[in-house]
């Protein structure tokens, strides 16, 4: 199935929080652009996916994606910055 996200973050778009979004019936899943997609189009995220059935995509899916770690030089340790919840908007393609 070619599935497209529309509110994903640019530097969570992997195979792995795709993954998370669309949950355990979804396997074999690849990150691919469209040939008719302009390169400098960002709005929308395309992945393939090997999927039990249509019905199990669901049409929106929220998720919480926390922010990178950081180094804290005064204290010398690794401080998690809280993270954000985005609602992504799923929509298949073709399948």
């Amino acid at each position: 199935m070619l599935v497209g996200m529309r509110r994903v973050p640019l530097y969570t778009r992997n195979a792995s929080t795709t993954q998370t979004i669309l949950g355990p019936t979804c396997a074999d899943i690849d990150v691919v652009r469209p040939s008719d997609d302009p390169a400098d189009d960002d709005r929308e995220f395309f992945i393939t996916a090997w999927c039990m059935h249509p019905w199990f995509i669901p049409d929106e899916q929220i998720v919480f994606i926390p922010e990178p770690r950081i180094h804290n030089p005064i204290e010398a340790t690794l401080v998690e910055l809280p993270g954000l919840c985005y609602l992504i908007r799923l929509r298949l393609v073709t399948f």
